[in-house]
Parts: structure tokens; C-alpha cells; sequence
């Protein structure tokens, strides 16, 4: 039976990651983006693009995703388990991310 993740920043909920395949170590998933996602789609869609289009320079790819490590994020599975570390990518309606 798979769950649900809720993406939280402090106590705003962002939005909502159902998933869909499982290829590990990656958890696929639909996302479902909530109004409070909005301010932090421009990190995601940078760093989305870079790591679509660069020949996967990863010292400039953490540059860039460092500004969403600082955010601080997590996930809350529907089962109450907080995921604090995590690789996560959000990129048109899509999700996945490994832990």
C-alpha cells in the first residue's frame, strides 16, 4: 500500500506527492502543487532546467540547489513519518525524490 507525502516548509503545507513508481532508490511521484508552493517554483525550475540541459556539472548543480537545501523542507507520510533528508526534484506536475 503506498502513502502519501505532504512537502512542508515549517508548518505551510506546499503540496502533495502521490506516488506512482518505485525504482530504487527514486519514489516517483504525481505532485500536486498548493498555492504557498508558487514563491519556490523558480528554484525548483532552475534546477530542473540546468540538470536537463548541462552535461551534468555537478559542482554548479549543487550551486544551484543549495538555495532549496536551505529551505529546510520535509515530507510527512500519511503514516506521520517526517522525512528531513532527502534529494528532491519538482519539475511540471512531477516529483520524485530518493532518501
Amino acid at each position: 500500500m503506498s502513502q502519501n507525502y505532504r512537502l512542508m516548509y515549517d508548518d505551510t503545507l506546499l503540496g502533495v506527492l502521490t506516488p506512482y513508481e518505485y525504482d530504487f532508490p527514486w519514489i516517483y511521484c504525481n505532485f500536486e502543487a498548493k498555492p504557498s508552493f508558487a514563491p519556490l517554483q523558480p528554484l525548483f525550475d532552475t534546477e530542473q532546467q540546468f540538470f536537463e540541459t548541462d552535461d551534468r556539472d555537478i559542482e554548479m548543480w549543487e550551486k544551484l540547489y543549495k538555495p532549496i537545501m536551505a529551505l529546510h523542507l520535509y515530507l510527512l507520510g500519511d503514516n506521520g513519518k517526517k522525512i528531513e533528508e532527502m534529494l528532491l526534484h519538482i519539475s511540471n506536475g512531477q516529483a520524485w525524490f530518493r532518501f
